[in-house]
């Protein structure tokens, strides 16, 4: 295999050159050897500050990202694989699926297939409805792993302990709540209305220079968790 070898001062250079070119062998890792770091190629071509040569020792394998449908092999027909839905929500421990009809019997099945892939998961659950009533509020069904409604959810600075079934709450908004704090202006005060777990106020008052931030919810469960927020990011 070709690879482009050169000194370990000039590695961060070279490697840096080879991805922006696309030129670094996607299976394999490099080896670094007697002073040297050996970069594992896709094809003989001049690299700058780096020699090219083809190597008689064999490069460590990179190891494969496991996917759902590797897990499902064999346990799903190609016809269920070829309607699993690929966008799940994840909030912040939980995996939140939506199963279709003709899926609903295997649907633990799938749950532990997500739950291997992703190792940042310790729940999988599906939705039982959409959010509805006074609230706005949801209810969700555990299928695998932990027992467990309420996690920690990250985003843009901030941490939001929340319930997925007391408190309205899409982690699809990210964006949105970071493109409305990049709007606050300077010692400006702002009021959040259905504020919730304070989602909005906790972004905006991490990432923008208001001067004071309100948030009023009608929902006594979520102005708790909002509460709870607030001291959890030292945003009192």
């Amino acid at each position: 295999m070709f690879a482009a070898y050169t000194e370990l001062r000039q590695a961060q250079s070279v490697k840096e050159y080879l991805a922006k070119h696309q030129l670094l062998h996607p299976d394999y890792l490099p080896v670094k050897e007697m002073g040297f770091i050996y970069f594992p190629l896709v094809r003989r071509v001049k690299v700058p500050s780096a020699k090219i040569v083809n190597t008689v020792f064999h490069f460590p394998e990179k190891e494969k990202q496991l996917t759902v449908d590797d897990v499902l092999q064999g346990k799903l027909t190609k016809e269920e694989l070829a309607v699993l839905p690929r966008s799940q929500e994840i909030v912040g421990r939980i995996l939140i699926l939506e199963i279709p009809a003709e899926l609903i019997s295997k649907e633990k099945l799938i749950a532990e297939a997500y739950l291997k892939v992703h190792r940042n998961i310790d729940t999988v659950v599906r939705k039982e409805g959409i959010h509805g009533g006074e609230f706005r509020t949801r209810t969700v069904r555990i299928l695998a792993g932990k027992k467990s409604k309420e996690t920690i959810h990250k985003e843009s600075g901030i941490e939001m302990k929340l319930h997925l079934e007391k408190t309205y709450f899409s982690a699809r908004s990210a964006h949105e709540r970071l493109r409305i704090a990049s709007l606050v202006k300077k010692g400006e005060v702002v009021l959040v209305m259905f504020s919730g777990a304070a989602p909005y106020p906790l972004v905006i008052a991490r990432n923008s220079s208001a001067k004071k931030v309100y948030g009023i919810e009608l929902n006594p469960e979520a102005h708790h968790f909002a509460h709870e927020n607030i001291h959890l990011n030292h945003l009192e």
